[in-house]
């Protein structure tokens, strides 16, 4: 599966790398983003082909998650 952290989350982004190996060891693969996506382009091309996303309150229409 393919799991996507859209934006920074309230917790320590130094925690990133090992949240990506643990998921990566169990057959995942997990994206994750340490910026605020700036416009709906770059959420488009964050989230295309994702299985989860993780988010935080981004809003989120039927056409981004169309992607």
């Amino acid at each position: 599966m393919k799991i996507v952290l859209l934006n920074p989350i309230a917790i320590n982004p130094r925690l990133y790398p090992g949240i990506k190996t643990d998921l990566e060891s169990m057959g995942h693969s997990f994206l994750y983003f340490e910026t605020k996506c700036k416009d709906r382009e770059e959420i488009k091309s964050r989230i295309k082909e994702a299985d989860i996303l993780i988010t935080d309150n981004t809003r989120l229409d039927a056409e981004l998650l169309s992607c």
